[in-house]
């Protein structure tokens, strides 16, 4: 009981994406064949450059990806500011069966699995190669974890403590959904805590199930993240990316187990590069951090608006391949 009062779930209302939008019904067909929602801001690709079928020619995706989840037609109405306006059936059903409904569309990533019990069965691989970036967005928004219909709301990513080999061309042990949001509380700072998240079938951004905590500017441990927040993908930093100006995220150390690696991050934009050291400082920061702990920018997502390509970069530059990255330096 100690350690699940310091489980991490932060939750971020994504009231935008529920707006002027319907709702599609997950497939009653059990197991993890649940069908996706279309996107709640439009059905053709949310407004933004990006598409759902993304990924370009250095695409690094995932053997494992399943294929996009069949959508069904059956619709619900959203309220206007978002939430749920169900029938009366569709009230009184079941919230963990076969009538939950999803208010984003799924992504196309790996089932997370299952709070773990006795063992990590049920739990993803480590990844052996970086993740396609594009496997998190679907219709132009920060796609959900696609969980079979009974584990919806409680929808999450619970981060492994065995120690793992998290380097870049290991993805650092993100999964293949994974976000880092910022909480609107550190707006305006150069350089920013920002946290590994993923997003819910419901619209809710949750951080992952752990004992980290996640610290604003002020100083304050926050568990739930406001609305107005910023989300950002990344991939593993490359040589190809990296360039002064452009938006990273970084840890003091390689992370040696996915726990560590779903720490929060730091965040800004690259004051300059030590290649020989590698060795990288930020923006308003007298800190230097390894070149092989750092992620770099290529998607964001403001609450409220649509995915976009970052700092500049074209689709097809964004995919990053495992012998491209950059790997620790020997002691």
């Amino acid at each position: 009981m100690r350690h699940a009062a310091w489980l991490l779930i932060g939750t971020i209302a994504a009231g935008a994406a529920c707006k002027a939008g319907g709702l599609v019904q997950f497939s009653s067909s059990g197991g993890g064949g649940a069908s996706g929602a279309s996107g709640a801001r439009t059905s053709n690709g949310g407004g933004g450059s990006t598409s759902s079928s993304g990924g370009g020619s250095t695409s690094g995706g995932t053997s494992s990806a399943a294929a996009a989840p069949a959508r069904s037609d059956e619709r619900v109405a959203v309220r206007e500011g978002g939430g749920f306006a169900l029938t009366e059936a569709q009230r009184d059903a079941d919230p963990y069966g076969d009538k939950v409904y999803s208010v984003v569309p799924l992504g196309r990533c790996a089932d997370p699995g299952e709070m773990p019990r006795q063992n990590h069965g049920n739990l993803p691989p480590i990844p052996a190669q970086p993740a396609d970036p594009w496997l998190a967005v679907t219709d132009g928004q920060p796609a959900a974890l696609p969980v079979p219909e009974k584990r919806l709301k409680r929808a999450s990513v619970y981060a492994r403590t065995q120690p793992a080999t998290c380097d870049g061309a290991h993805d650092h042990c993100f999964r293949d959904c994974t976000w880092i949001v910022r909480d609107p509380r550190q707006e305006g700072i150069r350089t920013f805590v920002a946290a590994p998240a993923h997003r819910r079938p419901d619209g809710m951004f949750t951080l992952p199930s752990s004992d980290h905590r996640y610290q604003v500017g002020t100083g304050e441990a926050v568990q739930d993240l406001a609305p107005g927040y910023d989300a950002y993908r990344t991939v593993p930093a490359t040589r190809r990316l990296l360039a002064p100006g452009r938006m990273v995220a970084v840890l003091e150390r390689v992370p040696t187990s996915e726990r560590e690696a779903m720490a929060p991050w730091r965040v800004g934009k690259v004051y300059q590069l030590d290649w020989d050291a590698q060795m990288v400082q930020l923006v308003g920061s007298p800190d230097r951090y390894p070149l092989a702990a750092t992620r770099v920018v290529v998607l964001t997502y403001r609450d409220g608006g649509a995915v976009e390509l970052a700092d500049g970069l074209s689709k097809d530059q964004i995919g990053v391949r495992a012998d491209e990255t950059i790997a620790p330096l020997t002691q």
